[in-house]
C-alpha cells in the first residue's frame, strides 16, 4: 500500500514538472500578444515532430518577410536534392600545346559556385600544382570561366546603399573569401603621415585614397567604399600609429575577375609568367576538355555549418544559384528559386504560396509563413539527412553562431535558425522538451518600423522556453 502511494506521489511530482498543452499554448500566445500593441504582426506554429499534430499556433498561415529564415529552405533543398555528399568543384585547366616549360595556349579557371574557398589556402595550392608540372610560362590568357552562373551579381530588391558591405557580397560561380577582399592597414612612423594600405589577395583590385595616421586608438576608423559595378575601391579614415596589419574586409566587384587577377599575381610571384590578360572566355571558347592541373572538391555538408550558424549570406546565395544550375532553369536567382521549390515539393514539404526571391533572406520580396517553414523542417526531420541539417543549426548559447547570447540556459535543447532585418525577426527549428519529445516550431515577426527587433526576439525566446516545458501527454 505504501509503495503504491509512493509511486503515485512520484508520478504526480513528475507531471507537475512539465506543463500541459493548454498552459504552453497560453504562454506562447501571451508572448505574441504583447507584440500587437507595437504594430508587430506574427506567424507562429509548433507541431509534434513525430505525428505532425499542431500543439499551438497563432496566424500560422500569415505570409511575412522571413529574413534569414530563408536559409532554412536553401539548406534543406541542398540536402534533400543533390544531397550532403554532392561535390562543388573548382578546376584549373591547361589548354593548348606544351613545349618544355611553356604552355602555348590559355589556362582556364572554372568554377561551380564553391562558397568556401579561401585565398590563403587555394592560391598557394594551385600555384604549387602548376609549378610541380614544370610550367614556367603561359603564352596565352588566364580565362575566368564562371559561365555556370549568370552575370547578375545582386539579388532582387537588395539594398543599393552600400555595395562594399560584406553581407551584400556579389554572387559569382568563382569567388574567394566569400566574395570579399581585405584591406591590410598599418600605421606610419609619425602622426599625420599616410598609413600603409594593401589589398589581400595581392593584385585583386585597385585602391585609391589615403588613410591618415592618428595618435590615439579611439580615433581609429577605417573605411573602404566603391560604387556598384566598379572595380576601384576608395579608402579613407584614420589608423592608430601602433596598428600593424589590421584586416578590414570589404565586398569586391566581380568576384570571378578578382579571383583571376589574384591567381595571375600569385603565379607571377612564384616564377610562372602569364603573358596574356585575365578575361572571361568568349561564347565559342571551350567549356570542357584540356589537361586538368588542379581541382578542389567541396561537399555540400561542409558548406552548411558556416551558412547556418553564422547566417552567412554569400554562402546561401552561392548554394542557391548552384541548385539552379543543376536544373533546367540555370544558375540564376530565378533558377535557384525554381529549384528550391521543386526539390521541397518532391521531398514532401509544402512550399505552397511562399515567394522565394533569393537564398539568404536579404531580399524583402521573400514571403513565407510559419506553416511553410515547419513543413520544410519536418520533411528534413523525417529524412536521412536529419543529423547533417540539425547539427549545422546554432543552439542556445552556441559560441560559434548567432544564438551565442540567446537561450543560454536552454542550451542544446533548442537548435534553430535566426533571422534579422531592421523590421523583421524570425526563429525556426527544433526543441527537445524536458521529457525528450521533439517539437518543430517557427516564429516570424514583422514590424512597421525599426527598433523593435529586441522585443521580437524576447517573444521568440519566451516561446522556446515554454515549449521546453511541454509534457508528454500534451
Amino acid at each position: 500500500m505504501r509503495l503504491g502511494i509512493l509511486i503515485a506521489l512520484l508520478a504526480a511530482g513528475t507531471a507537475s514538472a512539465q506543463d500541459s498543452v493548454g498552459s504552453v499554448g497560453r504562454a506562447c500566445r501571451k508572448a505574441l500578444q504583447g507584440l500587437s500593441k507595437y504594430g508587430i504582426v506574427t506567424s507562429f506554429v509548433a507541431v509534434d515532430a513525430r505525428t505532425g499534430d499542431v500543439i499551438t499556433q497563432r496566424g500560422a498561415r500569415q505570409m511575412l518577410v522571413p529574413a534569414s529564415n530563408m536559409k532554412v529552405l536553401t539548406a534543406a533543398a541542398a540536402l534533400l536534392g543533390p544531397g550532403p555528399d554532392h561535390l562543388i568543384m573548382t578546376d584549373l585547366v591547361m589548354h593548348g600545346e606544351r613545349r618544355g616549360g611553356d604552355v602555348h595556349g590559355p589556362l582556364r579557371l572554372r568554377g561551380e559556385g564553391d562558397p568556401s574557398l579561401r585565398a590563403r589556402d587555394l592560391l598557394p595550392a594551385f600555384v604549387s600544382r602548376v609549378r610541380a608540372t614544370g610550367i614556367r610560362r603561359v603564352r596565352g590568357d588566364l580565362l575566368v570561366d564562371d559561365r555556370l552562373f549568370d552575370q547578375v551579381f545582386h539579388g532582387p530588391a537588395w539594398p543599393d546603399n552600400s555595395p562594399a558591405k560584406t553581407y551584400m557580397a556579389e554572387v559569382a560561380a568563382l569567388s574567394l573569401d566569400e566574395g570579399t577582399v581585405a584591406l591590410r592597414v598599418s600605421g606610419a612612423p609619425r602622426v599625420g603621415l599616410p598609413a600603409r594600405v594593401e589589398v589581400l589577395p595581392a593584385g585583386a583590385l585597385t585602391l585609391r585614397g589615403t588613410v591618415k595616421t592618428c595618435a590615439r586608438p579611439k580615433e581609429q576608423a577605417i573605411w573602404g567604399e566603391r560604387r556598384r559595378s566598379e572595380d576601384l575601391m576608395r579608402v579613407g579614415g584614420r589608423c592608430w600609429i601602433k596598428t600593424r596589419g589590421l584586416l578590414v574586409p570589404v565586398a569586391a566587384h566581380d568576384p570571378a575577375m578578382v579571383f583571376g587577377r589574384a591567381l595571375k599575381r600569385a603565379l607571377g610571384d612564384a616564377g610562372v609568367r602569364v603573358d596574356g590578360a585575365v578575361r572571361r572566355p568568349g561564347p565559342r571558347e571551350k567549356r570542357t576538355g584540356g589537361h586538368l592541373l588542379a581541382r578542389v572538391r567541396t561537399p555540400v555538408r561542409d558548406v552548411l555549418p558556416v551558412l547556418m550558424k553564422r547566417s552567412q549570406n554569400h554562402r546561401a546565395e552561392m548554394l542557391f544559384k548552384h541548385l539552379g544550375a543543376l536544373g533546367p532553369e540555370g544558375g540564376s536567382f530565378a533558377g535557384g528559386a525554381a529549384a528550391v521549390r521543386r526539390i521541397l515539393e518532391r521531398s514532401g514539404a509544402d512550399p505552397g504560396t511562399c515567394i522565394v526571391a533569393d537564398g539568404s533572406g536579404l531580399s524583402r520580396e521573400n514571403r513565407v509563413s510559419a506553416d511553410h517553414l515547419v513543413s520544410v523542417l519536418r520533411a528534413v526531420w523525417l529524412s536521412p539527412v536529419r543529423d547533417v541539417f540539425v547539427n549545422a543549426l546554432p543552439y542556445g548559447g552556441d559560441p560559434a553562431g548567432t544564438m551565442r547570447k540567446r537561450l543560454q540556459k536552454v542550451g542544446e535543447r533548442v537548435r534553430a535558425k535566426t533571422g534579422t532585418l531592421s523590421d523583421a525577426s524570425a526563429l525556426a527549428g527544433y526543441v527537445t522538451t524536458e521529457t525528450g519529445r521533439t517539437v518543430i516550431f517557427a516564429v516570424l515577426t514583422n514590424g512597421s518600423k525599426g527598433g523593435m527587433v529586441w522585443r521580437m526576439r524576447d517573444a521568440q525566446d519566451a516561446i522556446v522556453r515554454a515549449l521546453v516545458r511541454l509534457g508528454d501527454g500534451a
